[in-house]
């Protein structure tokens, strides 16, 4: 049985690993497609993150349809990537077979995110740096209220786009146009409509131009993420 949530996780790159490990080797889950991939990537690192975000998001498939964690439940879904503009394994994530479902995974060096649920999902994750991130509020008519600097806010404003644009709502050029500093709303969700330069909370029927946004924020890991979809997201952990 399928649960109707949209379900996200945020985790360490060796936790994942570990976690991955005690059932299956996280590297034989990769596709032919994404182990060229991987052995393209130049630093150790990054390599591990590339396969801790794929294996994070089979976690999350497991725990969607309700079924137990196992190697054979890891293993089962046929996990690709396509792109809208060329024919190059890359792009959104999904899985053969299963139309309604929506994947995204987002990593860095030493931690990835994930996120599965009914229809287009988004997600974006980054660390907390001491620089604002580029574009965001490029222009005075987008930026924001000048207050003291919160690197938490600022960051969050980039996952926010990112989620937008992951989720195929715009461009990235024009998801950083967007006023997207606002603080969280409780419960970590917002609507946002895009083309509206304010944000809409509270019980919002949506349709394709709407999107509802959970943040999260760990300051253990010195990150913060943002899930983009239809409903909210519910945290999972492994």
């Amino acid at each position: 049985m399928t649960t109707p949530h949209l379900l996200f996780s945020v985790a360490r790159t060796e936790d994942v690993l570990a976690r991955v490990a005690e059932l299956a080797s996280p590297e034989e889950l990769l596709s032919v497609e994404d182990r060229a991939r991987h052995d393209q990537l130049h630093f150790e690192a990054d390599r591990r993150s590339f396969v801790a975000a794929r294996a994070l998001t089979r976690l999350l498939l497991v725990v969607h349809d309700g079924l137990p964690l196992t190697e054979g439940a890891l293993r089962a879904p046929d996990v690709r990537q396509r792109c809208g503009r060329c024919e190059r394994p890359h792009g959104r994530p999904y899985v053969v077979g299963r139309a309604d479902l929506g994947l995204s995974w987002s990593h860095k060096r030493d931690v990835v995110a994930a996120a599965v649920g009914r229809g287009p999902v988004g997600v974006d994750v980054e660390h907390v740096a001491g620089v604002p991130p580029p574009l965001v509020g490029r222009t005075p008519r987008h930026a924001a209220p000048a207050t003291a600097h919160d690197p938490t806010t600022e960051w969050l404003s980039w996952t926010r786009a990112e989620a937008c644009v992951k989720v195929g709502l715009a461009t990235l050029t024009t998801a950083t146009g967007w006023s997207l500093t606002w603080p969280t709303a409780p419960g970590g969700t917002t609507w946002v409509v895009p083309g509206v330069e304010e944000a809409v909370t509270g019980d919002v029927v949506g349709d394709v131009s709407q999107v509802m946004l959970t943040d999260r924020s760990d300051p253990d890991m010195g990150v913060v993420c943002t899930v983009a979809g239809r409903v909210p997201a519910v945290l999972v952990t492994f």
